[in-house]
């Protein structure tokens, strides 16, 4: 298929997702999720193309950061404390092992929580959601809830798009960014970030999605648009319309990307 369709950007979000899931199937998630990259990474190199890869990881990734590394930058050390989160973190490796031994069109991106419509009750938003519907029908007499004490930083869905838009078009080959909105809610971190944080990155108190800390919550820096490689320097592709393939593990299309929604 990428043979004939000869993209110009692959988006590989294809994964078990879901933390406790890959607690009970560890197997299966470290094959679908560390095997399925290196499937499509090494199709790709069969062909002789060179499209951009816009690996998609997480932020769990990280865990559960020692102090002195927050707030969590993309140099934090990885310390994951599930299968998922090993599983993403060592197909990263994969894909930057691929950028330096073979030359591949790699970008990572770790985005932080995000959610949007449609998203499944198994989510802290979309479970939140459910259960608001079901007081107002009825269904249940009170709301339950976790950790009230964590910072999570949330981005919008269609935001995260439009950020692995960019990245395919303006992100470094063999870098890896951080995703998020910024701050998370009621976080007392202060917007701007004072000194020494660079002006050229912005300051988010984000922990990632799915671990629960015994640590202060983590403060994540993200890379907004100006933290990218202008257009028309070396790997941008924003001078023309991308013709892409989502990797979302069922059929993939070319074209524009899909609605978030």
């Amino acid at each position: 298929m990428i043979a004939r369709k000869q993209p110009e950007a692959i988006y590989h979000l294809a994964a078990q997702a879901n933390p406790q899931a890959s607690v009970a199937d560890p197997r299966g998630t470290w094959a679908l999720n560390l095997g399925g990259t290196l499937n499509l990474l090494e199709a790709v190199r069969a062909t002789g193309l060179r499209p951009r890869l816009v690996l998609v990881s997480s932020g769990i990734c990280y865990g559960n950061p020692a102090p002195e590394h927050l707030p969590v930058s993309e140099s934090c050390p990885l310390r994951p404390n599930n299968p998922y989160a090993a599983s993403k973190g060592a197909a990263d490796l994969l894909g930057i092992q691929h950028h330096l031994a073979h030359g591949a069109d790699v970008v990572i991106v770790r985005p932080f929580n995000h959610a949007g419509p449609r998203q499944g009750s198994n989510y802290v938003l979309g479970g939140l959601a459910r259960q608001v519907a079901e007081v107002e029908a009825g269904l249940r007499a009170r709301i339950e809830v976790g950790n009230l004490d964590v910072v999570r930083d949330f981005t919008d869905v269609r935001d995260v798009v439009r950020a692995y838009r960019l990245l395919a078009a303006r992100g470094a080959g063999g870098e890896v960014y951080n995703l998020g909105n910024g701050r998370g809610p009621g976080s007392p971190t202060p917007w701007p970030p004072s000194p020494p944080w660079p002006a050229s990155r912005s300051r988010s108190a984000s922990t990632p999605p799915g671990s629960a800390p015994s640590t202060p919550p983590a403060s994540s820096p993200t890379r907004p648009s100006s933290a990218l490689p202008p257009a028309g320097s070396r790997g941008s592709r924003s001078s023309r319309r991308l013709q892409t393939c989502w990797n979302t593990g069922g059929a993939r299309s070319a074209g524009v990307p899909p609605p978030a929604n």
